[in-house]
């Protein structure tokens, strides 16, 4: 104990005596330095869950100075008490923040502000530590820090596994003012982030410490979710810590500290040029070719048409629904135009009415490029009056609730059809069963159902049912000779003598002559087009 304080961590910086020391801090502390709440613009709070291992439950929090339709925001108190609360705490498996701001929805294109830098490192295998062993990283660590001469961290984080977040914290946000602006600050941010962790990383292994390592993704990701403190870590139950200690810092101090030299600038004129920057260089991405008609297409071409002039009328899209706008609108395009056509369209509503650069609208509209989403009219309608608030519907057709006698009548024909459909199925089997077994050497009057349902899996009840249609659809399909049906005396149920209609005499009396009298030429016979042995 150090002035009732936990000293953690010490870094000493070169060959100074001075140390910079890191003591454990409490959670509200946590809300102070980092102004949860308090926000310009959205950070935004998740969960893992221990079904899926997915990140999911995003919430924001803030004061955006600006209109959003984010407009349920919670506390990261409130937060951790709804993620381990009793019907969700056994999914929880961890919680998370973003450190940057953004102005809506958790995107690097939507990024307001800049509120720190921060290096994750993670056990080697990411392997969970015990706590003496989480000691020795934290050691090691500071060891890093103080031979490479890096800027000294404001904060420390202690994920519970051994794994460290190391955090650059600024004292004020750096708050995108323009496009502009956002992608100098962000290639800053990121050259930044870079060197920062490839100088930790090479005196790690000078040092010869193979027990962790910096996670580059993680750590050149402005939009990345961080462990939040006071949450517990899944694998080990250990509470997430902070740590405070180090010197606030900004933007251009660190840039400075690290060797950049050239200063941002909010100034279009001086910043770098860049194709993403060319609104109206926008290649054409590649997209299905597909143009299936859709059956509510001319309830969506309707709804195009007004939205466009709603917007012709209102001039530029609010910021904070920009993205849906461009989302949705274009989906209808893609669902009632070729895709050329359609992104011709949104190239013209966007430089028109929301001005987002060529890379925003294909990092925006990525996914339904390739995929058209097929909403349906109600929820269309939806998303029109409760994400996007606005005056537009399509019209749906009303239907009247059916009577029970109604129902009980369309119920009963359609199950007539079924039948229907599935008995001459079961025919169509049968018979196609019976000239395969004829052509292999059965004759009709050796056949039986018996002997079909050797071969086949239809029940011998199904197979009765049907027996007599199916002699009678085999007949009109081969030649037959009378004269060698009626020399049988005794018919069975399944014999051709019942299916065949004896020749009428110039008499016109349907009377028979003997079979020894019966020419050789008055033979019935039947066109058949497969070849089946005769009987």
């Amino acid at each position: 104990m150090i002035r009732d304080k936990v000293l953690v961590a010490s870094v000493y910086a070169g060959t100074s005596a001075r140390a910079t020391r890191y003591y454990l801090s409490s959670n509200k502390q946590f809300d102070v330095d980092w102004h949860i709440g308090k926000e310009e613009a959205l950070r935004w709070f998740a969960r893992a869950r221990l079904s899926d291992n997915k990140v999911s439950d995003l919430k924001p929090c803030g004061q955006p100075t600006y209109e959003t339709r984010r407009k349920k925001r919670i506390s990261r108190q409130e937060y951790l008490a709804w993620a381990y609360q009793a019907t969700h705490k056994t999914e929880t498996t961890a919680c998370y923040l973003t450190p940057n701001l953004f102005f809506d929805w958790r995107n690097t294109q939507n990024i307001k502000g800049l509120t720190a830098h921060w290096l994750e490192i993670d056990t080697a295998g990411h392997t969970p530590l015990t706590a003496n062993q989480s000691w020795e990283i934290y050691q090691q660590i500071a060891d890093c820090l103080g031979a490479s001469n890096l800027p000294a961290p404001t904060n420390w984080v202690l994920t519970g596994s051994g794994g460290v977040h190391l955090y650059w914290r600024y004292d004020q946000p750096e708050l995108v003012q323009n496009k502009t602006h956002r992608f100098t600050l962000l290639k800053r941010w990121k050259d930044i982030a870079a060197k920062l962790g490839k100088k930790l990383e090479t005196w790690r292994i000078k040092l010869g410490y193979n027990d962790w390592k910096v996670d580059h993704g993680a750590s050149n990701d402005p939009s990345r979710l961080m462990r939040m403190p006071g949450s517990q870590h899944n694998k080990t139950a250990r509470e997430v810590l902070y740590l405070t200690g180090g010197p606030v810092t900004s933007l251009q101090m660190l840039g400075k500290k690290l060797g950049f030299k050239v200063p941002i600038t909010t100034d279009a004129a001086t910043a770098p040029a860049s194709k993403a920057m060319k609104a109206h260089h926008i290649r054409t991405p590649k997209v299905c070719t597909s143009i299936a008609r859709d059956p509510a297409a001319d309830k969506l071409a309707k709804l195009a048409k007004d939205w466009e002039v709603y917007l012709h009328r209102h001039g530029q899209v609010v910021k904070g629904k920009r993205d849906l706008t461009l989302f949705h609108l274009y989906n209808i395009y893609r669902r009632i135009m070729a895709p050329q056509t359609a992104w011709d369209k949104i190239i013209q509503i966007n430089d028109k009415y929301i001005g987002f650069t060529g890379q925003q609208l294909s990092a925006y509209l990525s996914s339904s490029i390739k995929t058209v989403y097929r909403y349906t009219l109600k929820r269309l309608n939806d998303i029109l009056t409760d994400e996007l608030e606005l005056p537009l519907s399509v019209q749906l057709k009303s239907r009247e609730k059916l009577s029970p006698a109604e129902q009980q009548r369309r119920q009963s024909i359609s199950a007539k059809k079924v039948s229907k459909a599935r008995a001459s199925t079961t025919l169509n089997t049968l018979v196609e069963l019976v000239l395969r077994l004829c052509k292999a050497g059965y004759t009709l009057t050796s056949l039986t159902p018996n002997v079909l349902l050797n071969h086949c899996q239809i029940s011998r009840a199904t197979i009765y049912r049907h027996w007599n249609k199916v002699i009678k659809t085999v007949q009109q399909r081969r030649p037959i000779q009378l004269k060698e049906l009626l020399k049988a005396q005794h018919y069975s149920s399944h014999s051709l003598g019942f299916f065949i209609t004896p020749p009428k005499s110039r008499s016109g009396n349907n009377v028979l002559k003997e079979p020894a009298e019966q020419s050789s030429a008055n033979l019935l016979s039947v066109h058949c087009d497969i070849p089946i042995p005769d009987i």
